[in-house]
This record gives structure tokens, sequence and C-alpha cells, in this order.
């Protein structure tokens, strides 16, 4: 294909094209009338909701936004930026799971259940330790039961010291005699 081919055949497909497009036209702008005028009144009613919703400071504020957008958008196209949806950030997996794990540590951390570096317990409160063991039975078995239920933000631990149990073997009758179900390891 020699460079004056090449050429001949380039403004051949491009002229196809741009007739095609002129040709077309006014079927598209017409569907196009259409769906346009079938949403105004949806959006229209949605307004007056919006505006009904709103105080008059609001409407006056967002009136004088939308002059100032109008007048702004020839010299700067980025004035009309305010008329863009902003949707709320959504957390990310990681970010929640960050925020569990954060919150499982505290509760630990309150009851004096910690893990070495290599995730071994490492306490000397062997009530506190088998307290977590039967915190987690009790959790694993909840969201089994109630998944839709968070154990983790409607549990308050403030755990008595020692020396203020009603029995020194009330943790010891539990773990003999746990309740159908659970399991304490």
């Amino acid at each position: 294909m020699t460079l004056a081919h090449r050429t001949e055949v380039l403004d051949a497909h491009m002229g196809d094209h741009n007739w095609k497009k002129l040709v077309n036209m006014v079927r598209s702008l017409c569907q196009r009338w259409k769906r346009t005028t079938t949403g105004l009144a949806e959006a229209e009613t949605e307004l007056h909701k919006l505006s009904d919703t709103a105080s008059s400071e609001e409407l006056l504020d967002w009136n004088r936004q939308e002059e100032n957008a109008q007048k702004l958008r020839t010299a700067d196209p980025s004035a009309m930026d305010i008329f863009e949806a902003e949707a709320p950030k959504v957390l990310t997996q990681k970010d929640v799971q960050a925020s569990l794990m954060a919150k499982e540590l505290d509760i630990r951390n309150a009851i004096g259940f910690h893990l070495d570096k290599h995730g071994y317990e490492n306490s000397g409160n062997t009530v506190g330790i088998k307290f977590i063991r039967q915190l987690d039975a009790f959790h694993r078995q909840g969201s089994e039961l109630f998944p839709w239920t968070d154990f983790l933000d409607a549990c308050v631990l403030n755990p008595p010291p020692d020396d203020q149990f009603e029995h020194d073997n009330d943790l010891d009758i539990l773990d003999a005699n746990p309740p159908k179900g659970m399991q304490v390891a």
C-alpha cells in the first residue's frame, strides 16, 4: 500500500464515518430527548422533596453557588464540579478488620490476656486466661446463633479483682460444667 493509497483509504473511511453520524444524528437526538423528558418529571419531584427539607438559608446558599458556577464555567470549567455527586467513602475490608482487631486487643488487654512474640499466652493471670477462653467460646456460639449481632460492641469488660469473686471455685465449676454447646479450649 503506497502512501497515497493509504491517505485515500483513510479519507474514505473518515468520510463514511462522518456521513453515518450525520444521517443517524436526528434519530439519536430524538431518543435522547425522549429519555430526558421522561426523566425530567421524576427529577423535578426529587428536587421539590429536597427543597422542602432544606432551610431557606441553605436554599439561598445553593442558589448563590449555582449562579457563581454558571458565571465562572467558561473561564474555569472546574467551577461546575459542585454539581457532581459525592458518595461517602466506604470502609475497605482491611479497615474493618483492623478496627475489629483493635477492639479485640483492647478487650484482651483489659482482662490481662497477652500474647508473646510467638503468639503464645503469656500471662500470670490464669483466671484471665480461662475467662478469655470462655469469652471466645461465647462469641463463637453467639455469632452462629445471632449472625447479625456484634458482640464486641456490646461487650464492656471490667472484671472484678481476683479476691472479689463470690466463690473461689466459680470458674472451676464453669470449666467442669460448661453450658450446653459451649466448648472451653
